[in-house]
């Protein structure tokens, strides 16, 4: 079962969680599914165990991926 990668959207009235999933791991490049919206680039992702291990977005593969650094 492949780890899920949280993702906060911040507005003044509410704060929404995003779930993703982990595709490829190389080294420190992480491409990630995000089925319903992807987070912004730049944005902070949240996995492992409490949230323990943080994720930059860097870029936009596609609809649904986005590539980050750990």
């Amino acid at each position: 079962m492949e780890p899920d990668i949280k993702s906060s959207s911040h507005s003044n009235y509410s704060q929404e969680q995003n779930l993703g999933s982990i595709l490829s791991v190389r080294s420190s490049i992480i491409d990630i599914h995000f089925p319903k919206r992807l987070p912004y680039i730049n944005s902070q992702l949240q996995t492992g165990k409490g949230g323990n291990l943080s994720i930059e977005v860097v870029s936009h593969l596609s609809a649904q991926v986005v590539r980050g650094v750990a």
